[in-house]
């Protein structure tokens, strides 16, 4: 089974919780798996809430406010570029209407704990030489 993909970026009036379950993110998540979202998806949840409508701007969901995020961050071929954000001052993701300082120490955050994760020492593991410690390993 292929994942579906997300639904395009839009600025709806309407909450993420008004859209059809297998269009939100995190429902998405829990069906289909992390791997299955798109970096907007992820974004989405992570941020969690989107803005009102105010300064002549419309109400725009937290899967805009994601997109939009990756739009202004985007790489100069226009490609979407999670590291751009990460290389970002908090002063800058702000700068993105509708992201205020909550929302980006939470996006700061969980990058944060992406690039610590990829990091981390992997544990050492005994090598499997022969057929006798590989019948070991498994307990066999």
């Amino acid at each position: 089974m292929s994942p579906r993909p997300c639904p395009p970026p839009r600025f709806s009036p309407y909450a993420i919780k008004k859209w059809p379950n297998q269009e939100r993110p995190r429902e998405r998540m829990l069906e289909l798996g992390p791997r299955a979202l798109s970096a907007r998806e992820l974004l989405a949840l992570i941020i969690e809430t989107g803005s009102a409508a105010g300064g002549g701007r419309p109400a725009r969901s937290a899967m805009d406010l994601a997109g939009a995020l990756l739009t202004a961050f985007a790489a100069p071929s226009g490609d979407e570029s999670l590291r751009r954000i990460v290389a970002a001052p908090l002063s800058a993701l702000c700068e993105v209407a509708g992201i205020g300082p909550a929302k980006a120490a939470k996006v700061k955050a969980a990058l944060e704990l992406g690039r610590r994760v990829s990091e981390e020492a992997l544990p050492d593991r005994e090598r499997l030489r022969t057929a006798a410690t590989c019948t070991s390993a498994c307990g066999w």
